[in-house]
């Protein structure tokens, strides 16, 4: 490994470099891509390794809870139980 890319690795991370990462992963489709290739490839960081590794986790968990509630909503019928807000304004019309 090189002086350069040692150096690469081991420096820290600015507050303007997590906020330019940030705007970056707001851009719809980019930021899927962005986040496998700083996730998997060799040449970025390891600051940007982790977080982008951190990142394609927890939107793993929150996709799969997602569709976990989805398909337990088409088939059991969530909807039955919650109060909509519609459901509320025809409560109120009937206490008055």
């Amino acid at each position: 490994m090189s002086q350069n890319t040692e150096y690469m690795y081991r420096t820290r991370w600015s507050t303007n470099k997590f906020l330019a990462m940030l705007c970056l992963l707001t851009i719809p489709g980019l930021n899927i891509i962005l986040l496998f290739y700083w996730a998997f490839f060799q040449d970025t960081s390891n600051t940007r390794r982790y977080f982008s590794r951190a990142l394609l986790i927890w939107l793993g968990i929150m996709l799969f809870l997602v569709l976990t509630y989805n398909i337990i909503n088409y088939y059991i019928g969530f909807e039955d139980f919650l109060i909509l807000p519609q459901d509320v304004q025809d409560l109120a019309v009937e206490l008055q």
